[in-house]
């Protein structure tokens, strides 16, 4: 049987250039390749799929950095939430079998319990989580009218390609450029994330893809908990450097906010786990920026 043809919006950022590798049939959509590939364009989405004929269309064209839509919600309001609706008219317009979002774990905000599976309460705090899970809700309805959905929630990707702006490559940068023994952590010692490699993510969507999970919601996620300070310490000791990390004194009582995803369902139902630890995955990334 022959692979159906994919389109991927946002085929040139961080995690569509590594979601590509993956599929043999696909058609890119992404601003950066072509200016009449834009999101926010209806006509142009509709001309695209009514020349390029996809039978699934993976959407991460979108504001992926939550502080900038903290300076400038209208802009991400725009893309996350309006970008979203635009894909999903066209995609029922045009008979689109399956519809894959990439939302994200900050929807469910300051977490209750961990780790958080998707049953836990969405309380998203910053623009960025609220246009995430708006396209959600969108993606429910459209699921309901005929586009079969499946919705991913995105806990924190790293790895080669990643622009800078994000915790693992900044701290690779600072690590390898600093002269300084100490290193200041932004945030508190109490943060905690759950990592990614993208490769691990971009097996996901593919699984999801050949599993047909429609009308389902995944988190991806590592699995695991690490703080903060641990992982810029193991980033040091693959880089060879020796480096003592600290937090403003200020900030050290301050509560922190900690992510673990329960990965469970992803597991049972699109038979995934991720297959890259956090060092081999660090360790990756590094070799790539240098």
């Amino acid at each position: 049987m022959s692979e159906p043809k994919i389109m991927i919006t946002g085929s040139k950022g961080f995690i569509g250039i590594n979601v590509k590798k993956s599929f043999k049939n696909v058609v890119e959509f992404d601003i950066a390749l072509n200016k009449l590939h834009n999101i926010f364009d209806k006509y142009m989405i509709s001309d695209f799929l009514k020349k390029e004929k996809p039978q699934i269309v993976i959407h991460l064209a979108a504001n992926a950095h939550p502080p900038t839509s903290i300076a400038y919600p209208p802009h991400d309001l725009e893309t996350n939430v309006l970008g979203t609706v635009n894909i999903l008219e066209c995609c029922k317009e045009f008979g689109i079998n399956h519809f894959i979002y990439s939302s994200s774990a900050v929807v469910y905000g300051q977490p209750k319990y961990l780790p958080i599976n998707e049953n836990h309460p969405i309380n998203p705090s910053i623009p960025y989580g609220i246009s995430k899970f708006s396209g959600e809700l969108y993606c429910k309805y459209y699921n309901k009218i005929g586009v079969p959905t499946t919705i991913l929630r995105f806990f924190n990707i790293y790895g080669e390609s990643q622009p800078f702006g994000y915790f693992v490559p900044d701290i690779i940068k600072k690590i390898k450029e600093i002269k300084t023994t100490k290193i200041e952590l932004r945030g508190s010692p109490q943060d905690s994330r759950d990592f990614l490699h993208v490769e691990d993510l971009a097996n996901c969507i593919k699984q999801v893809v050949i599993k047909k999970a429609f009308g389902k919601i995944f988190n991806v996620g590592g699995g695991k908990s690490y703080q903060i300070k641990q992982v810029a310490e193991m980033i040091a000791q693959i880089l060879n450097k020796k480096r003592t990390f600290y937090y403003k004194t200020s900030v050290k009582r301050k509560e922190g906010t900690k992510l673990h995803a329960d990965i469970r369902s992803a597991k049972n139902i699109l038979n995934w786990k991720p297959k890259i630890s956090l060092y081999e995955g660090l360790k990756r990334t590094i070799d790539y920026y240098n």
